[in-house]
């Protein structure tokens, strides 16, 4: 009985590799009316996008939102029927010596009904500045994943310890726009 087996496992993996040797190659042809997907087939509407902010707060301002005028961060680059969403912040300070970047946020504000409902996603930078030029230096990347529609309003928002002397903040992100049913 086991000499049998033997030789029908021998049988079968013989079969199978004859198969495989006179197995038809596959061929693939990319017409305009047929195609060959290029793109990512699970996410097909997805459309990379990406920005930056880069603003100075001056002397006697501690942050963004007490500048007296309309943020210098509103992302509004989202079309109609469009969804953007950001995965990749990119944030960077540039202060006087001693002061912290106590503030570095996006701020999405839903609009709902007669009010409106704010997430607040905080970017955290190192404690542990690196200093040139008599300026200390602040960097941090983070992956995230923030959505946001045409109906809200994100905001990035920077702060910083103390409003003694000019301080220099970058924020940069990256993402992609879907289409919204």
């Amino acid at each position: 009985m086991n000499q049998f087996r033997k030789y029908l496992l021998m049988v079968a993996a013989l079969i199978m590799v004859s198969m495989s040797l006179f197995a038809d190659d596959v061929f693939v042809t990319n017409t305009p009316t047929t195609p060959v997907p290029t793109q990512d087939v699970d996410n097909p509407a997805r459309k990379a996008i990406a920005d930056e902010c880069d603003f100075t707060l001056p002397e006697g301002i501690i942050t963004s939102g007490d500048v007296g005028r309309a943020n210098p961060c509103l992302i509004s680059v989202i079309p109609s029927g469009k969804m953007l969403v950001i995965e990749f912040i990119t944030a960077s300070a540039n202060l006087p010596l001693k002061q912290i970047p106590t503030l570095i946020f996006m701020a999405a504000t839903e609009k709902l009904g007669g009010g409106s409902l704010q997430a607040n996603y905080q970017i955290a930078l190192p404690v542990g500045p690196r200093t040139v030029a008599n300026r200390d230096n602040y960097l941090a990347t983070h992956m995230v994943r923030i959505y946001d529609s045409q109906e809200n309003q994100l905001t990035i928002v920077a702060g910083r310890s103390s409003s003694t002397g000019e301080a220099h903040f970058v924020v940069s992100w990256s993402g992609y726009l879907i289409d919204v049913p």
